[in-house]
């Protein structure tokens, strides 16, 4: 019973989280932005914060400074953690605190560290009192149906989510090893003269196919920046790697 009840109040805080997260960004930028990571309205790692906050946290509900604290800190763990899993999987930094004061690898920050230590507060002391009433009265046959539903579309959206960044990362691969091929070839003969190169290039007449498959395989990238990620995150930065190979392929195309 209490794990159904945990599974549906990750599910809430995800949701809220998501709402959060729009408002907070899109104000900013002027427009709405699906900020999730996933295509559905919810942001896991809220769902997984609050619930690292609320069943810990409500066992010292009588010290307010020790809910803050510790709750700044789980939470800034969590998004630590979540952050360095992501950047090593998928090749990305998916935020960055980098120019925030107080910030740790610009992985977490003081400033959002204290904002998650208020939520921590607001969670414990109200928020969770409403969410755990509204969820102890629905009807345990509903509930159960809501959460299967939920499961699979949950399911579905990281399996398709993951398939669109694996198949990203795999467009990288496969560029890199074009680049060092080009890249052997041309250390190979560097001290070339002018007129010598010239002729060097009319005698490897792969190279300009080779030109043009990076070039694809970079156009290809292009159109999976445009899914659903990367309206969702715009200011995420590639990792120094995929960064260099980029510059690359501008050289090659140039």
């Amino acid at each position: 019973m209490e794990l159904l009840y945990a599974y549906t109040y990750f599910i809430i805080y995800a949701f809220l989280g998501w709402i959060c997260e729009d408002i907070y960004c899109g104000i900013g930028k002027r427009k709405f932005i699906n900020r999730g990571f996933l295509y559905g309205p919810y942001c896991p790692i809220y769902g997984f914060g609050a619930l690292l906050v609320i069943y810990p946290l409500l066992m010292v509900s009588n010290h307010p400074i020790v809910v803050f604290i510790f709750g700044m800190i789980l939470t800034s763990i969590l998004e630590y953690i979540t952050s360095f899993i992501m950047e090593k999987l998928f090749a990305t930094r998916w935020w960055d605190y980098s120019t925030y004061p107080f910030n740790i690898n610009g992985r977490v920050c003081l400033q959002n560290s204290l904002l998650f230590g208020l939520m921590s507060l607001v969670s414990v002391y109200g928020l969770h009192l409403i969410v755990s009433r509204f969820v102890e009265k629905i009807p345990l046959v509903f509930l159960a149906v809501f959460l299967i539903m939920f499961t699979i579309i949950f399911v579905i959206d990281i399996v398709n989510t993951v398939i669109v960044l694996l198949r990203r990362k795999k467009v990288f691969k496969k560029l890199k090893e074009d680049i060092d091929e080009l890249r052997e070839q041309f250390e190979s003969d560097r001290d070339m003269l002018n007129e010598e190169f010239e002729k060097w290039i009319q005698e490897h007449k792969d190279l300009d196919a080779a030109r043009k498959r990076i070039q694809k395989r970079a156009e290809m990238i292009d159109e999976l920046r445009k899914k659903h990620i990367g309206r969702a995150f715009p200011d995420r930065k590639l990792s120094d790697q995929l960064n260099q190979l980029q510059n690359i392929v501008k050289k090659l195309t140039e």
